[in-house]
């Protein structure tokens, strides 16, 4: 069967969203996750960060965590 990984795709360096060739915009990365999610068979979560000024870094971690726990309980009911 289908083996569920939790899986969260981070887009990094939301600090420099502000430059206007920069990166990829928010609704070209929901469609990927969408797709990716799709693809795999289980919802993914997308979630922007900063890794110079430590926005959403802890969020990120804690919801893989949460996920990973959910997982862990429901694999022993």
């Amino acid at each position: 069967g289908n083996k569920i990984v939790p899986s969260i795709i981070i887009g990094n360096k939301i600090d420099l969203r502000t430059a206007e060739d920069f990166g990829v915009d928010d609704e070209i990365a929901n469609k990927f996750v969408e797709k990716l999610s799709q693809q795999y068979g289980q919802s993914m979560n997308y979630i922007k960060t900063s890794a110079l000024t430590g926005e959403n870094i802890e969020n990120a971690f804690e919801k893989l965590i949460n996920d990973l726990v959910k997982l862990a309980r429901n694999a022993r009911k």
